[in-house]
């Protein structure tokens, strides 16, 4: 998923398999997301003068999902000036997303009764 101009840059992705299906499924469901990390994250963080360590960005998460899953984040780390992507959280359904039409409630997807329960639970008392 990563563009040729991004490659380019000292940009590394951990795992690229794991990377292109949740950020594929991010693109789906969640496109503002999406736009957030492509356009305004990866290029400010890609810049060189980061302090060597492990970073966890939170990126822009609809509360209902936040409420059901957790934060959507970007997790990678930097060495030596070079960008390692790690992965983006949570992974578990955002792959279960890329796997299988999900059904949604109010834009947030879900695959069991339980998961919709809760949404609408987290829904009726926010």
């Amino acid at each position: 998923m990563l563009d040729n101009e991004l490659k380019e840059e000292n940009i590394i992705v951990k795992d690229e398999i794991l990377y292109n299906k949740t950020s594929i499924a991010l693109r789906q469901y969640f496109p503002q997301t999406y736009d957030y990390l492509r356009f305004e994250i990866i290029p400010r963080i890609s810049k060189k003068g980061k302090l060597d360590g492990s970073y966890s960005i939170n990126l822009p998460t609809p509360k209902l999902f936040e409420k059901a899953y957790g934060k959507i984040q970007l997790e990678f780390c930097v060495q030596h000036d070079v960008l390692i992507i790690e992965q983006i959280k949570p992974s578990n359904i955002l792959i279960k997303c890329f796997k299988n039409t999900p059904s949604l409630y109010k834009g947030i997807p879900y695959f069991t009764e339980k998961e919709y329960f809760k949404l609408q639970l987290f829904d009726k008392y926010e």
